[in-house]
């Protein structure tokens, strides 16, 4: 896709600038992480990020179940590590969709994270 049709495609996107905080716990205890449901800005997320591994080795996977309740719209999912690599992925959502998406977290030390609607 060229620079000219990225940008009339992110025209009729809904740009909106607000974070929504999702916590995600990631630790070296098995299952030590949590489900959450959010609610805000016209979205509905489900974040579980409950891991049924051991401590070594492999990634922690954190499921994101997201529907818009509003205009379609880019939406960027972000876990931001203190001691390690982030991890992002951008999705669209048109209006009244619903999707999943999973990250792969790296192990360390604990993470947060958050949902940012562009």
């Amino acid at each position: 896709m060229n620079g000219r049709a990225r940008g009339s495609r992110s025209g009729w996107l809904a740009k909106v600038a607000v974070i929504v905080p999702v916590l995600v716990f990631v630790s070296t205890e098995p299952v030590a992480a949590q489900v959450q449901r959010l609610t805000g800005e016209d979205l509905d997320i489900l974040v579980d990020s409950r891991w049924a591994g051991t401590h070594y080795g492999g990634y922690f996977p954190v499921r994101i179940r997201v529907k818009n309740n509003a205009a379609d719209r880019q939406v960027t999912f972000r876990i931001d590590r203190q001691r390690s690599v982030s991890v992002s992925r951008v999705i669209d959502l048109g209006s009244g969709a619903t999707t999943e998406l999973t990250l792969l977290v790296p192990p360390g030390a604990e993470a947060t994270g958050t949902e940012e609607r562009n």
